[in-house]
């Protein structure tokens, strides 16, 4: 990468922690992309360790390009950076002496924290934290040069290029990232304002009829009903997670799946989602008499504690059975049908987990748990496309054996498996 040699003054606030001295300063995207390099070379000297990291790195920089290039209120966090080579300086500045604020009034701390950091330009800078950032300024800048000026805040930690210097800085890196909390499914549902289908499932938690009632859908950190309640009939998860799978046809590139969940659509598009999500609900409510129950009767009652307890209880009160059912809806709207006729046709099936064909396949009858490996939904998607005469070869892969599969998953040999009856 070619780099600059000009020199730079950044204003900076200087700190303490533990045995590291660092300073945080503000640096422009254009000064970012020119001084900061990767972290490939001074992390690992061996080219295999060198390309996996490449191999990390590059699709998260792709994501967050697009993002910096796409959305007005891009904000990032910190990105830290290790730094040796050339003759960087820092020198103190008073902030005292002034109509707002005398001496006497500064803790030392304040007195020696605040500076300027001069960079002459022959610095080797390198990301221990914020690599993926750090990449995604470089490949926005070309598509939108205006980014340029945007400001990100920076902080430097000095780094020795000895074999001790490398080991502390690689251990800095592996801590910084092996403590950094990722940001769960759940507070992305609560707080993303980009993602349509968060929106659209925080929407539906407000607006709708039946999901907006007290305690008919519990918040949770995952998406599983806690064994002790009663009253709730999923989890938000679960909500969400149905809605992925209802929004996206068959053919959807997992790169079109993530960009939809970074950009958001604008508001025709997002009030589509929405009432295209608040029918899929509407119609299940309208085939299946327990929901319409549900929806009927006060959180006291326990309802859903009639149809979800220790022998399986009802396909719908549990979040596999949702997914499988919007696998299913899924399959057949690509395939031209309409979602109220799909679901009628399911809503005529067996519903009981203890019954053939969710017995063994959905439901563990001798752990009495649910079982909630995906290909099982998968398998039980199809099942429910076959039950309602529909040919599910359309949407299943090339030389797929319905019945091959779901005797595997069921650990039984073949001859011994024969597929559900279609339903009348």
């Amino acid at each position: 990468m070619a780099r600059t040699v000009r020199s730079l003054l950044l204003p900076c606030l200087r700190g303490r922690m533990g045995d590291w001295i660092y300073y945080v300063a503000i640096m422009s995207f254009d000064e970012v992309a020119s001084r900061i390099e990767d972290s490939r070379g001074i992390m690992h000297k061996n080219l295999v360790l060198k390309e996996l990291l490449q191999r990390e790195l590059t699709p998260r920089a792709k994501g967050i390009a697009e993002y910096l290039v796409k959305q007005k209120q891009r904000f990032f966090n910190a990105i830290i950076v290790g730094i040796y080579d050339g003759d960087p300086q820092w020198f103190e500045i008073s902030v005292a002496g002034n109509a707002l604020i005398s001496e006497s009034q500064l803790p030392d701390s304040v007195k020696t924290s605040v500076g300027v950091l001069s960079l002459t330009g022959n610095e080797r800078v390198f990301p221990l934290d914020g690599q993926h950032r750090v990449e995604g300024i470089r490949q926005a800048l070309p598509k939108a040069p205006r980014l340029g000026g945007d400001e990100q805040t920076v902080v430097f930690v000095a780094h020795r290029p000895t074999r001790q210097g490398v080991e502390r800085s690689r251990r800095l890196f592996s801590t910084l990232n092996r403590y950094a909390k990722p940001v769960t499914l759940g507070e992305i549902i609560v707080l993303d304002e980009d993602d349509a289908l968060a929106i659209t499932t925080r929407e539906l938690l407000e607006r709708h009829a039946f999901l907006s009632e007290p305690g008919i859908v519990v918040v949770t950190k995952t998406k599983t009903v806690p064994r002790s309640s009663r009253t709730c009939w999923t989890t938000i998860q679960c909500i969400y997670e149905a809605l992925d799978i209802l929004h996206f046809p068959k053919d959807t590139k997992q790169r079109q799946r993530s960009l939809f969940k970074q950009h958001r659509p604008d508001d025709d598009k997002l009030r589509n989602c929405y009432d295209s999500a608040r029918s899929f609900f509407d119609i299940l409510i309208e085939f299946f008499p327990p929901l319409a129950e549900l929806a009927g009767r006060p959180p006291a009652d326990c309802v859903a504690g009639n149809y979800r307890h220790a022998e399986g209880g009802h396909l719908l009160f549990r979040p596999v059975g949702l997914l499988a059912v919007s696998r299913a809806t899924r399959k057949a709207i690509d395939m031209g049908m309409s979602t109220k006729t799909i679901v009628g046709k399911i809503a005529r099936m067996p519903m009981e987990l203890s019954q053939r064909p969710w017995v063994g396949l959905l439901w563990d009858h001798t752990t009495k748990r649910i079982i909630t490996n995906k290909k099982n939904q998968e398998v039980a998607s199809l099942l429910m496309l076959r039950m309602a005469g529909i040919d599910w070869r359309q949407v299943a892969p090339r030389g797929y054996n319905l019945r091959r599969e779901y005797a595997g998953l069921l650990n039984q040999p073949l001859t011994a498996v024969r597929l559900p009856p279609r339903i009348p």
